[in-house]
């Protein structure tokens, strides 16, 4: 999820959707933890695709 900093309810609601959330068996992480690092690439989009060794597709 994306929360911007300037949206008029956002501070207000906040705390209300992350306890939600959390009851129901999400975990909130910083983004940087969903990012694969090894064997993967990311395309212009923010897309990430697992890195294939022998690509010779021509």
């Amino acid at each position: 999820m994306l929360f911007h900093n300037d949206a008029k309810y956002t501070p207000d609601s906040l705390d209300t959707i992350l306890k939600g959330l959390k009851e129901k068996g999400y975990e909130v992480v910083p983004v940087g933890e969903l990012i694969h690092k090894e064997d993967y690439y990311m395309d212009h989009e923010g897309r990430q695709f697992l890195k294939e060794e022998n690509n010779n597709s021509n």
